[in-house]
């Protein structure tokens, strides 16, 4: 190897997926200098056009989930320019490219991909000095130096190679209490996967096996996996874990997935019971890379496990969050045979998971002072991992581990001691870039906004007017509101009867704690209506006379009631969210991927959509609204004005549009921006009794914008919205001024 090339940085971060990226970007923003490492020529890990698995969010399956901060920049910028669908199997070049600009547009970040790490030099103290290795083509041996480094290799190279303590399998159940865990623990993993893409052509396209594919000629062996529609199966069955070791064995776990990957798509042409639908269907791509699920979790100062997952778990230093459910595969994957379950722990799939707190404490090696981590290989428990695992979380601990760096070098401290004196200054630091930290407060005495009046030109009125959809009573239905007054005198359901006979209705009033929190299982009101036999569509009144408390979301369920239908809403507005009973739990329930709200009215009627839900909070639903929408019937422009008593002096302005937090991403059509966001605005200032033009922007496809200027002086602050990408009312989440240094 020829003399290796030092180079110095602030923070260098090893490994190039969706949490390393957004790691080294935070960082670099931050202003330190940075140094990101990629052993592939692409960026995104199992994401990229290598691999090709969508970054699945847990917004898929939780309403109003969906991540915010550097990885909403990447999604939304894709959906603008890409093209192809956001979709397991169709992630193509285009992805790569947005994630290669986003790196190396900022000044402060030097991306170095095709370069594996392989060495790693400590000091006396087990601080990391350096690491090494090797750049392919270029054939240079490079060595990084600097005071603080993070491992976002999925496989935790770089801590492994630093002497950290890690775990490898499962864990016992006893030894955290955790009871989806196995009596015994093994060395099982989460399988790795290998992805295919076929396109239809205008001709039949026959397909012939080579001799070494596995055989599948009946159905019986592909039990339980989806494969008659070529173009929306994703396949991620196509999987193998035990007896292969997903380290040691990676490429032999390649070789013998693409003989079940041949095999599949044989059975698919020519044996499949609806082989007639792939008639015109080719094999298009095949992925040379396998995507890695589970290898090495490095031990940090706290292993999340299951029941802080399903528990919907709070932390002191909460820094990210997670919402999927625990998403086990079975270990064998593709190999697994009939009587077995594909997902082995298929009943935890009917465990919701809400929102949970992901602790910092998990983002550093407990034995290695100076290394952060980020991706798969953070310090959780095998059971947390099914659900932690999904790329945009493991993005969204990625930038908390970026902004935690920058702390580090600012106040001198290493990565354990920001959690111990500047955790608050890390929270609030994320929430203002746009991240969520369930349970965590905003507390910014910086933001001057929240020392201003704030008014706008109209806000919408709740509004949950039926469409043509209706769901039949078979099982309890429920539907989550926000309520602005003191009163809910009379709630109206649009319903539908085909019984015979009249039937009486009970309805029960009660209050949430959060949009995922159908927690209160006490009945404020109840009232009963009866609905007549062979009932048309009629909104029927429920009189429950209550007093609640302003400011908060209540839900309303029906019990059930077979040949009675609830008329779905055409729109859900921020904050709502239909749920069902779920027999075996006894519980409301709204996990699910299809979204939709039901038909409602109150009176007398709620106004959760002021101007002053967009200070002081976190720019999203949660316990609230958070979000100014305007009066739809009014038409823009619209205007939100902050008005303070006494002039004040500011320099930056910084906003939060509505992207609509209850789409997941894989449904955002190619080359659109979300409708709710707002397109083109201008931010002025009233000085000297007339508005003067601070910024005009035009275009707008992003959630978050950060305005810098002049300083000025002034005592009122507006931003007037012109256009939406197609909504018809102007909608801000959250507005922000500072007087920067």
């Amino acid at each position: 190897m020829n003399q290796a090339e030092s180079h110095g940085f602030d923070f260098v971060v090893v490994g190039g997926g969706l949490a390393g990226l957004c790691a080294a970007i935070a960082a670099a923003r931050s202003g330190l200098e940075t140094a990101l490492i990629q052993d592939r020529p692409v960026l995104g890990g199992n994401s990229s056009s290598e691999v090709r698995v969508s970054p699945g969010s847990p917004g898929l399956h939780v309403p109003w989930a969906m991540e915010g901060g550097i990885i909403q920049e990447l999604i939304l910028e894709d959906r603008w320019r890409n093209h192809g669908r956001f979709w397991s199997g169709y992630m193509n070049s285009i992805w790569d490219l947005i994630l290669y600009e986003w790196a190396t547009r900022e000044e402060r970040l030097s991306l170095v991909l095709n370069t594996s790490i392989r060495h790693v030099s400590l000091h006396e103290d087990c601080r990391i000095a350096a690491v090494s290795g090797f750049q392919l083509g270029s054939e240079r041996a490079l060595r990084f130096e600097a005071p603080l480094f993070c491992d976002a290799t999925g496989d935790g190279t770089v801590a492994f190679l630093a002497g950290a303590r890690y775990r490898y399998g499962r864990e016992a159940a006893f030894e955290f209490g955790e009871p989806g865990a196995p009596e015994v623990s093994d060395s099982e993993v989460l399988p790795s996967s290998v992805l295919m893409r076929a396109r239809q052509l205008d001709r039949p396209v026959p397909f012939r096996p080579p001799p070494w594919a596995a055989e599948y000629p009946d159905e019986e062996i592909l039990f339980s996996r989806s494969h008659y529609d070529p173009e929306n199966d994703m396949y991620l069955w196509l999987e193998i874990g035990s007896p292969f070791d997903t380290l040691a064995d990676n490429e032999a776990i390649r070789d013998d997935l693409l003989k079940h990957v041949l095999g599949v798509w044989d059975h698919i042409k020519n044996h499949c019971t609806h082989k007639e639908q792939a008639v015109n269907w080719a094999l298009e791509w095949v992925g040379m890379v396998v995507g890695k699920r589970e290898s090495r979790r490095i031990e940090g100062d706290y292993w999340l496990q299951e029941q802080d997952v399903t528990g919907a778990a709070r932390f002191h230093d909460t820094v990210a969050y997670g919402a999927w459910f625990v998403d086990h595969h079975n270990p064998r994957g593709i190999l697994a045979q009939p009587g077995e379950h594909w997902i082995a722990e298929d009943d935890l799939r009917q465990v919701m998971v809400k929102p949970y707190g992901i602790p910092y404490r998990c983002l550093y090696a407990k034995d290695v002072p100076n290394l952060f981590l980020a991706g798969r290989c953070i310090s959780v428990t095998h059971m947390a991992l099914g659900s932690v695992r999904l790329m945009p979380t493991l993005a969204v601990c990625g930038q908390a581990v970026g902004t935690a760096a920058k702390l580090c070098l600012t106040h001198g401290l290493l990565p354990r001691e920001v959690g111990k004196n500047s955790i608050g200054a890390l929270q609030q630091r994320l929430i203002r870039d746009g991240c969520f930290l369930p349970g965590v407060a905003v507390m910014d005495s910086a933001d001057l906004a929240c020392k201003a009046t704030v008014t706008a030109t109209s806000s919408a009125l709740l509004r949950l007017e039926p469409d043509d959809g209706e769901q039949e009573l078979q099982v309890g239905l429920a539907q989550l509101f926000p309520v602005s007054g003191n009163r809910i005198d009379t709630v109206w359901l649009k319903m539908r009867s085909e019984r015979q006979e009249p039937v009486p209705l009970r309805l029960g009033l009660r209050s949430a704690s959060n949009c995922w929190g159908l927690d209160s299982m006490q009945d404020l009101a109840i009232a009963t209506a009866l609905i007549p036999p062979h009932l048309g569509d009629m909104w029927l009144p429920f009189r429950l006379e209550a007093g609640v408390e302003p400011g908060r979301l209540y839900w309303v369920y029906v019990e059930a009631q077979p040949g009675v239908f609830w008329k779905d809403a055409a729109e859900i507005p921020i904050g709502c969210v239909a749920a069902w009973e779920v027999e075996f739990q006894r519980e409301y329930f709204f996990y699910g991927k299809r979204r939709f709200a039901r038909s409602l009215r109150l009176t007398p009627e709620s106004c959760p959509f002021g101007p002053q839900n967009v200070t002081g909070a976190p720019g999203r639903p949660e316990a609230w609204t958070n979000a100014w929408v305007s009066d739809p019937a009014d038409g823009l422009p619209q205007a939100l004005t902050l008005e303070w008593p006494a002039p004040v002096c500011f320099n930056q302005a910084e906003l939060l549009f509505d992207s609509n937090l209850n789409r997941e991403y894989r449904y955002i059509e190619p080359q659109t921006a979300p409708p709710e966001l707002v397109r083109d605005y201008a931010i002025q200032a009233w000085i000297d009794g007339a508005w003067h033009s601070l910024v005009q922007e035009t275009g707008n496809r992003m959630r978050r914008r950060v305005h810098a200027f002049g300083g000025v002086a002034a005592t009122r602050l507006r931003v007037v919205v012109q256009a939406t990408n197609g909504d018809p009312s102007a909608r801000i989440c959250a507005v922000r001024v500072y007087a920067e240094e």
